[in-house]
């Protein structure tokens, strides 16, 4: 009767509940009589009933409630404003359903919820409980096959929503783009080369592997492989050589090749890509190291101890803007004339073993 009365405009509604109540009252009044035969009585019990009508009317109006179809229409002018070309967007509840969403994210997660889409390289299960506790919360992760920034936003009418933003792109950080890098289609490239590859974070941990070091490390080219410390799944022999335990060690010693992504950090995440060797120090495998690291996303060079350049890679020379016929023979080169003592200086003590490290402008 409620939600009968409820979808009924407002004047025939009132119309209506005010028959109803008189006729309670009257219908009580009436009652209470017969029961007790005394007319004040039931006068007053009438009276009570037509007070309590009233008071529901006038809450009808002072607290209207929205109708179901009154907050569809209104999540699906949310829906229509948050169309945008760039930025998924979705909203859930506190039980972490779907409220709403836009086009772009329907087309990129379908109708899961958040918390529900698969993501390597960061938790959204984790992402948004901290933004329940924090009220905004940013991460970038793989999903849906692409690299995303995600930005999470406590809010809504007693901040009882949170909002998601998916966003296509990492900022330029390697760190974000590695994983999908290692664990994609450069990965293949290094695999089909006999080159296995790691990306392990700064507690050691497994973040991606290609499909070479996954196989060969479990087993299992299939095998789940993030999450594991990378350590366990190494055996080193009495002459200090280093094996997968897979392969124990009757398997091929192998070389590791370590690359920081920030080489201020001793606990920075790495790279490590390992090589085959034959048994006498030499690598099995057929690539040459330049090729190797002609293949990394990352901006190398090597230099010999006089600081002249032996190799640059594509990365490296996209990022130091060396035109096709430009050919550096020193770091200094690459360098502002205020900071070529100080290049200089850098070379030499890693050329006698002491390291350093530092910000210089490249011309």
């Amino acid at each position: 009767m409620n939600e009968l009365i409820a979808k009924l405009p407002t004047r025939i509604g009132d119309q209506l509940v005010g028959a109803l109540v008189v006729g309670c009252a009257i219908l009580s009044g009436w009652l209470v009589l017969r029961a007790v035969g005394q007319p004040a009585m039931a006068a007053a019990f009438g009276g009570v009933v037509i007070a309590v009508g009233g008071l529901a009317l006038l809450a009808r109006h002072l607290f209207p409630e929205k109708s179901a179809v009154e907050r569809m229409a209104d999540w699906a002018l949310v829906r229509q404003a948050a169309d945008n070309a760039t930025t998924a967007l979705a909203v859930t509840d506190r039980n972490g359903r779907l409220v709403c969403t836009n086009p772009l994210y329907d087309e990129w997660f379908g109708t899961l919820a958040p918390t529900d889409v698969q993501s390597e390289g960061g938790d959204l299960v984790a992402t948004g409980k901290a933004a329940w506790r924090d009220g905004r919360v940013a991460a970038n992760l793989r999903a849906a096959k692409r690299n995303v920034a995600v930005e999470v936003l406590r809010g809504g009418q007693g901040e009882d929503c949170l909002i998601w933003r998916f966003r296509e792109g990492v900022g330029g950080n390697p760190a974000f783009a590695l994983p999908a890098l290692i664990s994609g289609e450069w990965g293949e490239r290094l695999g089909s080369a006999g080159i296995m590859a790691v990306l392990i974070g700064a507690e050691g941990r497994i973040r991606a592997a290609n499909r070479v070091f996954v196989a060969r490390a479990t087993g299992r080219a299939e095998a789940p492989i993030a999450g594991r410390d990378f350590v366990t799944l190494l055996v080193q022999a009495s002459d200090g050589t280093v094996r997968l335990a897979q392969e124990g060690l009757s398997g091929l010693p192998v070389r590791l090749l370590q690359i920081p992504l920030d080489a201020e950090r001793e606990d920075s995440e790495r790279v490590i890509v390992l090589l085959d060797e034959d048994g006498n120090g030499a690598t099995a495998t057929d690539v040459p190291l330049q090729m190797l690291l002609s293949m990394l996303p990352l901006g190398l060079a090597l230099a010999d101890r006089d600081g002249r350049f032996l190799f640059l890679n594509e990365a490296f020379i996209r990022a130091a803007g060396i035109g096709p016929d430009t050919t550096p023979v020193y770091p200094g080169d690459l360098v502002i004339r205020e900071d070529k003592a100080a290049v200089a200086e850098a070379v030499r003590r890693f050329a006698s073993g002491q390291g350093t490290s530092g910000d210089i402008a490249v011309l």
